[in-house]
């Protein structure tokens, strides 16, 4: 009995140690939009499908050369978004930013190995911001906000205090933005016909929001 007992924990030692995987590891670089190698970029590995939506996993940082390593990967298959926002690349996690132009990768047991290249860039543009006034009183409406909306996908949008000093938009991409607050008329950034944004990388639009009061009959 005791012989037995040890000649089946043997093979369920044995079996247990020679198992397949349950993971694997997803590996890559990140560039610029010239091609250059990103060091210190922030990468999220997402979990994407119908049961967990894009729900972040892990968090890496580049190397020199712009490559890093994700170990111990559950199998399946995941977005690979990067940002290194010092350097004016803001977080792909966002699809205002990213438009969800992003590698996907996929790991199984057949191919624990899954090579991905991220690509940021091009730089942001910025949208500098004053102080938002009433047109009447001159006081500043703390309650504004600010929204920012691609226009071919209006679904993909970002909206803030507009307390805030600057923001960083997706460069070379139609925008519109509005500032809006309770009690006020919404203040169109850009006032030209159709009100569109367009900006060049590492550009800066200046906005002086003046808002006027739904009440003001002048």
């Amino acid at each position: 009995m005791r012989l037995g007992s040890v000649v089946f924990l043997t093979v369920v030692l044995y079996c247990t140690a020679f198992a397949a995987p349950e993971s694997g590891t997803i590996r890559g670089r990140v560039f610029d939009e010239s091609g250059h190698p990103i060091r210190g970029a922030s990468i999220n590995i997402l979990g994407k499908g119908s049961h967990v939506g894009h729900r972040p996993i892990r968090n890496f940082e580049t190397t020199g050369d712009g490559s890093f390593e994700v170990l111990s990967v559950p199998f399946g298959t995941y977005v690979v978004v990067g940002s290194k926002e010092s350097d004016g690349y803001p977080d792909q996690k966002l699809a205002f930013y990213s438009n969800l132009n992003v590698p996907t990768v996929t790991v199984t047991p057949e191919a624990p190995l899954a090579t991905v290249r991220v690509t940021l860039g091009p730089k942001a543009a910025r949208i500098q911001l004053g102080k938002s006034l009433d047109t009447i009183t001159g006081r500043v409406v703390e309650s504004a906000t600010i929204t920012l909306k691609r226009v071919w996908n209006p679904s993909f949008f970002i909206t803030t205090s507009a307390t805030t000093s600057s923001l960083e938009v997706p460069a070379d991409v139609d925008l519109t933005c509005e500032i809006s607050a309770p009690g006020y008329l919404t203040y169109l950034c850009n006032p030209a016909p159709g009100h569109v944004i367009r900006l060049g990388s590492k550009d800066t639009f200046e906005v002086i929001p003046r808002l006027r009061p739904q009440d003001d009959r002048r």
